[in-house]
């Protein structure tokens, strides 16, 4: 039981806050304006109750100087001390608090409900019922975690041996006697592999390509005559290049044709018109002849290449290079030289040229006439083909060659060089995975799964335990819910309520059924923050808090904490509350009321004095009050008087100072007038409204006909005026500077208030 408030210091608005003399009784009422404190206060004593300074931590006074701190006085003299550093000296379990935090911890925040809120709720829901089965759960729990933290660890370690193999492909490799061994031939095998990729990339050789003679065009040429050109013509010519007796006669002759004209000689510039021999030219050199003499020349410059230097020499070449290329082949197979004779070829080709040279000179001398045939087409084969057997014997051991090497080849290729290092690399991680380090990690591995095995069916256990305590637990607090929520006149009831342990944790998840429909608060559609207004979700929550805690069966030894119970309450709810309040008072060890509404702090405070064994001195009624700089404070409070209405208030002000004296002789004078015009309004209720002043009311009633009721009251008037002619002085705002100097001496306000209370008593009688 919380006895006293010794002080809180640079918490929220209690910066310098002294409560020692306002001592807390087993109802402990304290009212408070809103901002004053309330929920400052609230959290300081969920902090003693949890030991969680958290709380605090954001609520230290913004303008005050040094840490915070709170000291209350408990049972038997025990003081619980809080320090900024050092948290507080000790927990009370037995407080529970409901306020604001604890609706946004276990219900909702902002509308929403989220996993955390049902978890926590249903913490709180199974209270002491569940405790050790919870306490079960959480060692397990933390048992699975502790182990499963050992694998996660030792299997960390273990990845930094197990290479691209998967955790469980790495753990089964099997042991090999042989491994070592096993990884040697590997490796030679491998530099094998390597070395072959080396030698498939060396370049083939290549067919040594023979000399070409077109021997068809060859033939053609010399088969072609001039049968255009005239014989006499033709005859002509040919005894005049007899005459000149040199081989370049024709040509010359030819070219003279083309550079002359047809009247003048090219050479010596004389007329040549007329003349026989010209004619003759004329006619032997047609285009035919031009023709037949380009091919002519031709075949002989194709003749003459293919048994030239430079082709004999790059026959050479080609043969040489490629028999280099053979040469580097020849550590892995068999390999020919391959050789030409240079000698035999320059003979061959030089007899082909020289036979072909004497068909075409033969050709060139008699142009009209074709002068080949067969025989001479097989004797150039022939001549051709034997300098082309010498080609085709080195072509025929490079050919014997280029198969060994492919041979060679073929046998290289069938070892994939990934397949190798692929197995060598497997051997490494059996060699790895069987060394004593790794065997070790892997034998506390298995340590740690069969742990963790039985750890897991020791929590499967608990679960199972605790759901049975839970779902026992919840169906007794589903229908004290339901009850309060009865009370309380709610439009919906809590349908189900289930448990799971999705996410590793205990929550809660209930549905309330609402206009024959269920929404869960989960996944309800539409959400519970949009289905409840804000006094059905505060109304939930404190169902929840209240069938928590009366079903609890320490319920006699807690201290209920409660923050503005009502707030967005309507006046049928509020009722409810103060009722379910009465209950916790009759059956808690303490129940501490905080709240901004006077009226329900002084119906608390009527109801828990006449509640069951309840002794007046047992409830106590105290207040936060503003000091200086707006800090807050504790202080005491006439709740009465706090809830008076202005009526009550004024009625009594002048009956205390008629009676006793009691009292400022000007404030009971400023409560005259006002008094009457209660009185007035409170006898005939509807007969006036708020623009009457005291003045038109008494001539209201003055004026009255018989049919009225105010007629009732006619007898009174000369008196209420005569009243009303003093009490004015006190309560006119259209002079104020007389209003603040008027003298208000006892007597006259006494003598006016005893007229005006016999008004009010009756005491004034109608003249008959």
């Amino acid at each position: 039981m919380l006895k006293r408030i010794q002080s809180i210091k640079r918490i929220g608005l209690f910066n310098d806050a002294e409560g020692s003399k306002y001592p807390l009784g087993a109802n402990a009422l304290i009212y408070a304006d809103n901002g004053r404190g309330k929920s400052t206060l609230s959290a300081v004593l969920h902090s003693l109750a949890t030991g969680d300074a958290s709380v605090l931590e954001h609520r230290k006074t913004l303008d005050g100087t040094g840490d915070m701190s709170a000291t209350l006085m408990l049972d038997s003299g025990v003081q619980a001390s809080f320090t900024e550093s050092a948290g507080w000296s000790h927990t009370r379990p037995e407080f529970a608090v409901f306020d604001t935090a604890f609706i946004d911890r276990n219900v909702h925040s902002g509308g929403e409900i989220t996993p955390r809120h049902r978890e926590s709720l249903l913490s709180f829901a199974l209270g002491a019922d569940a405790v050790s089965a919870q306490q079960a759960v959480d060692a397990a729990a933390a048992s699975v975690a502790e182990h499963k933290e050992t694998i996660a660890h030792v299997t960390e370690n273990v990845a930094a041996h197990h290479g691209n193999l998967s955790l469980g492909e790495f753990r089964g490799l099997a042991h090999d006697v042989n491994v070592d061994a096993s990884m040697v031939a590997l490796e030679a095998r491998l530099v094998a592999a390597r070395e072959a990729a080396n030698i498939l990339s060396r370049p083939l050789p290549e067919a040594i390509q023979p000399p070409k003679l077109d021997i068809d065009e060859l033939m053609a040429v010399l088969a072609t005559g001039l049968e255009q050109v005239h014989e006499q013509a033709d005859e002509l010519v040919r005894d005049h290049l007899a005459v000149l007796q040199h081989p370049d006669a024709e040509p010359w002759i030819r070219r003279g044709q083309d550079l002359g004209d047809d009247a003048t000689c090219p050479y010596c510039g004389q007329t040549t018109e007329g003349l026989p021999l010209l004619e003759a030219y004329r006619a032997h050199f047609d285009t035919a002849y031009t023709q037949l003499v380009d091919r002519l020349a031709a075949a002989e410059t194709g003749v003459q290449r293919v048994a030239s230097d430079a082709v004999l020499d790059q026959l050479v070449s080609d043969v040489h290079q490629a028999d280099q290329l053979c040469e580097q082949w020849k550590e892995h197979c068999a390999i020919k030289a391959v050789a030409i004779d240079r000698a035999a070829l320059a003979h061959g080709l030089e007899d082909l040229r020289q036979h072909c040279m004497l068909l075409l000179q033969a050709k060139s001398k008699n142009l009209r006439v074709a002068n080949a045939g067969e025989t001479d087409r097989s004797a150039v084969e022939t001549k051709l083909a034997a300098a082309h057997a010498l080609i085709a014997q080195a072509n025929a051991d490079l050919q014997e060659n280029v198969t060994s090497i492919n041979a060679f080849k073929a046998t290289l290729t069938s070892t994939s060089l990934d397949d190798l290092q692929a197995q060598l690399t497997r051997l490494r991680l059996t060699r790895t995975r069987h060394s004593p380090p790794v065997v070790a990690l892997f034998t506390d591995l298995a340590s740690a799964e069969a742990a963790l095995k039985n750890a897991q069916a020791v929590q499967k256990e608990a679960r199972d335990t605790l759901k049975g305590v839970m779902t026992a637990t919840l169906e007794k607090y589903r229908t004290a819910i339901n009850t309060h929520l009865k009370d309380l006149g709610a439009a919906f009831t809590i349908k189900a309520i289930e448990t799971n342990f999705l996410g590793g944790s205990a929550k809660s998840d209930y549905a309330i059924a609402m206009r024959g429909h269920s929404l869960k608060a989960s996944n309800g559609k539409p959400p519970l923050s949009v289905a409840l207004s804000d006094g059905d979700k505060r109304t939930l929550a404190f169902a929840f808090f209240a069938a928590s805690v009366l079903a609890d069966p320490g319920i006699g030894t807690k201290v209920v904490v409660v923050d503005d119970p009502v707030s967005s309450l309507d006046r049928f709810r509020r009722e409810a509350t103060s009722q379910i309040l009465q209950r916790i008072s009759d059956n808690a060890r303490q129940v501490i009321v905080l709240a901004h509404d006077a009226t329900l702090i002084r119906d608390l405070r009527d109801r828990f004095i006449k509640g069951k064994g309840s002794n007046p001195a047992d409830t106590t009624v105290h207040c936060l009050t503003r000091t200086a700089n707006d800090y807050t404070t504790f202080d005491n409070i006439n709740i009465d008087a706090e809830c008076e209405s202005d009526y009550y208030r004024n009625y009594r002000l002048v009956t205390d100072h008629v009676e006793s004296g009691v009292g400022d002789p000007r404030r009971s004078a400023e409560a005259l007038r006002p008094l009457l015009e209660g009185h007035l309004n409170r006898r005939f209720p509807n007969a006036f409204n708020s623009s009457f002043t005291l003045g038109s009311m008494i001539t209201a009633v003055d004026k009255a006909d018989a049919s009225s009721p105010l007629s009732h009251a006619k007898h009174l008037a000369t008196e209420m005026w005569s009243i009303n002619s003093y009490a004015s002085q006190f309560h006119h705002d259209s002079n104020p500077g007389s209003y603040s100097t008027q003298p208000a001496d006892d007597m006259t306000v006494k003598t006016h208030g005893q007229r005006i209370l016999a008004i009010i008593h009756g005491e004034i009688r109608p003249q008959t």
